[in-house]
């Protein structure tokens, strides 16, 4: 194979533009001589003399021709490095298991590459999973040069799994080496592969790198925490730490805010094994730091980006850290806005009414109406702007996030405030909470627009027990696995414990509801006879919680606020309306949750307003989700069916990174559609870095098999004498400087040689 190199100080192409100024200058400035003395070759000479001149500065470029030809049968190699998660460990040494190969390949002092590329045909590449990159190539028709910073391999991403035998099926080299720590978590087993190049004669040389157990550390595999919180509440959840410590070592796990320590624990190891440690505490401090640096107006900023990091901190040293999670939630600026209507002050009103009043993210409205005082045949209702009345209009009802309707007289509302109720759920996707009660109310037929929203048959019930005066007595509380999902149910064995409530609804559970709590009835002795207690269902894209008993304030006995303050709380945020997350004069965006697993949808809505604030209408609304290092992603959006303005779309199986979320469509300034939110597709926890250690037995049994043989990481100099017997001849390059050798000193002198011939025959010496 023979070619042409160019290896001086210019680039060919540079070199070429250099030469044909400088030959154009010269064939000007001679072309002008000519032109005077009228000589018979006047145009001949000038561009002899500028072909010279052009060849000299070409000399330059340093051209060069090799030629390269093999001696004999030199072996087809293919170096395949591990480039998954596990290969990043350290093992206590000063750079880890990637760095320590690619360093050793390409090193000056041990040359494996330099000696290897001498006896064969090379391939050098990595990967882990379904494809590989290559890195280096040396063969008859290329020796590229070789990395004098091994940094260059390195990939930008480390893959959460490893299945090599995958990539080795695919290589067709007579002789593979695989450097990696042999953990093999996905794909064919090595050894079956191994099985395979044993039939076709290709032997597999493995060399394992890392330690044979895994290093002492502390890994964070996870934090849960909410994803949304209010400015002023604190911010509980837990690590998931997988300790690798001799049992008594101490570290510390802490929660930072750039250099600001926020929370910390000092802990022991209780040996190899995975616990939970929780955390809590305020975030009023971050939150005021980011409010203060952002320029957008507070109207526009619902909710505030906040980005924390969880580390581990091992010993007393404060600069040896482990490495750290991200912690990332909304935290919204504003309160939200719940109503609570009751026809009268029950117990179970008046203890909401002061959880609400009490709690900073709420701003509450209180409705009560007076049974006593009638109005045309309808109980009086107080009605107008204020913390005591019903909303007189259905804009400013809709300006609510939560209502909580309990049990008042039909005539208390009338047919056009009951649509306002139910258009305020399924069409604005409002949250509404109705809590029954004894009177019955819920069955009447003057109620029906608003019974339409009960995820429960409540006029069936009301033929059988209550009407009849004939309550249940309850026996337990039990909730579902559906209601154990949620972070309200999650009290554990003190459900048991908790006084119980003497009442309750009897309601049927209508087709598509899905029941969250239930409560066992003892008239008949068998605590398998269940009522539903609390029942939920999506209308729109609003969600209703209908709960069968009005006195969960019964949970207070003894325990104040424990409970029963915060099952409402937290159950009551779950429903109420989910905020956008920005918004401007033009769009409302929100992408949902801030962090999402690989594989989750992230579902994506807008509102859309015209110049007059009214809902825009448009039949081609997209959002593109851009990451820094992937190419964007367009997603199209489908107009709400019941909300005018509104669009949703569901993005899914992105890969993991971060993303930014933008709008665009016809009809809207460009500047309003510079609006955007974003999130994080995190890397699904794999098993990757669950054991961490080098499979020694893995890696030697595969290269057994195949024929070939494990080498320690220790031994790695010995590589080229191993493969030595594997190749029978070589790759042999011989250079010739044309620059430097007579073929390009001919052709000057010659040109010049014709040149002052022609000169001197036209008399101009």
């Amino acid at each position: 194979m023979t070619t042409i190199q160019f290896a001086g100080s210019l680039s060919i192409w540079s070199g070429l533009g250099l030469a044909v100024i400088a030959g154009g200058a010269c064939y000007w400035l001679y072309r002008q001589e000519t032109r005077r003395t009228g000589c018979p070759w006047g145009r001949t000479l000038p561009m002899l003399r500028g072909i010279a001149v052009a060849l000299v500065v070409l000399m330059l470029t340093g051209p060069t021709i090799q030629h390269r030809y093999r001696e004999g049968t030199p072996g087809k190699l293919t170096i395949l490095i591990d480039d998954s998660q596990s290969m990043t460990l350290n093992d206590g040494e000063s750079s880890d298991r990637f760095d320590r190969a690619t360093r050793a390949l390409t090193s000056p002092d041990q040359q494996l590459l330099k000696q290897l590329a001498d006896s064969h045909e090379i391939n050098v590449v990595r990967g882990s999973q379904s494809l590989t990159s290559s890195l280096w190539e040396s063969n008859l028709t290329q020796s590229s040069d070789i990395p004098s910073n091994a940094d260059t391999w390195r990939p930008a991403r480390f893959e959460s799994s490893t299945s090599l035998g995958n990539l080795l099926a695919k290589e067709d080299s007579s002789a593979v080496v695989v450097i990696t720590d042999g953990q093999m978590n996905g794909g064919t087993a090595l050894e079956q592969i191994a099985k395979q190049y044993l039939d076709s004669n290709r032997p597999i040389f493995t060399l394992g790198m890392g330690k044979s157990v895994s290093p002492e550390d502390v890994t964070i595999i996870d934090i849960n925490h909410p994803d949304r919180l209010f400015r002023k509440d604190a911010l509980s959840g837990s690590f998931i730490v997988r300790e690798t410590l001799p049992e008594g070592t101490p570290y510390t796990l802490r929660v930072m805010d750039q250099e600001n320590v926020l929370w910390n624990e000092s802990l022991t190891s209780l040996g190899r094994g995975q616990r939970t440690i929780a955390f809590k505490f305020p975030i009023d401090s971050t939150v005021k730091r980011l409010s203060s640096l952002s320029n957008t107006p507070g109207d526009n900023q619902p909710t505030i980006a906040i980005q924390l990091r969880g580390e581990v901190v091992l010993g007393s040293n404060e600069e040896s850290t482990s490495k750290s999670r991200e912690i990332q939630f909304w935290a919204s600026m504003n309160r939200a806005k719940v109503l609570i209507l009751d026809g009268r002050s029950r117990w179970e009103t008046r203890y909401l009414k002061n959880l609400f009043d009490r709690d900073s993210f709420w701003e509450l409205t209180t409705v009560i109406a007076d049974p006593e005082a009638v109005e045309e045949g309808r109980p009086i209702l107080k009605r107008g702007s204020g913390r005591d009345r019903f909303p007189d209009s259905e804009e400013e009802l809709l300006e609510f996030d939560l209502i909580i309707l309990g049990e008042f007289p039909a005539e208390a509302l009338t047919l056009e405030e009951q649509t306002w109720v139910q258009r305020f759920v399924s069409e604005s996707g409002g949250g509404l909470v109705i809590i029954d009660g004894q009177r019955n109310h819920w069955s009447e037929e003057s109620l029906a627009t608003l019974a339409d929203l009960l995820p429960v048959n409540r006029q069936a019930a009301s033929s059988n027990d209550l009407a009849n005066g004939q309550e249940i007595r309850i026996d337990h509380f039990n909730p579902t696995p559906s209601g154990n999902r949620l972070a309200a149910f999650q009290i554990g064995a003190a459900w048991t414990s908790l006084p119980k409530v003497s009442l309750t609804a009897n309601a049927q559970p209508l087709p598509g509801s899905e029941i969250l709590a239930t409560l066992g009835s003892n008239s008949d002795g068998n605590s398998q006879n269940k009522s539903p207690l609390m029942v939920t269902r999506l209308i729109g894209p609003g969600r209703v919680l209908y709960s069968a008993t009005d006195e969960t304030w019964r949970w207070r006995y003894k325990v104040g606020d424990e409970f029963h303050q915060r099952f409402w709380n937290q159950i009551s945020r779950w429903v109420m309306r989910t905020p956008y997350t920005v918004q401007n004069d033009y769009i409302s965006l929100d992408a949902g949750k801030m962090n999402y697993r690989q594989g989750q949808d992230v579902e994506i809505r807008c509102r859309l307003r015209d110049a007059e604030g009214k809902p825009l209408i448009s039949t081609n609304v997209e959002v593109i989700l851009s990451s820094p290092d992937r190419v964007d992603t367009v997603v199209s959006m489908d107009a709400d069916p019941l909300l005018p303005g509104v669009y949703r779309c569901v993005a899914t199986a992105l890969p993991d990174g971060e993303y930014s979320v933008r709008v665009s469509t016809a009809g809207l300034p460009k500047e309003a559609m510079e609006i955007s939110t974003r999130f994080v597709v995190q890397a699904s926890e794999s098993i990757e870095m669950q054991e961490t250690s080098i499979n020694a037995t893995v890696l030697r049994k595969t290269a057994e098999i195949s024929g070939g043989r494990y080498i320690p990481e220790n031994q790695m100099d010995t590589l080229v004498d191993v493969l030595k017997p594997l190749s029978q001849g070589r790759i042999v390059q011989s250079e010739l400087s044309l620059w430097q050798s007579y073929w390009w000193f001919l052709p000057i002198v010659g040109v010049l040689s014709i040149e002052w011939w022609l000169r001197k025959k036209a008399g101009l010496l």
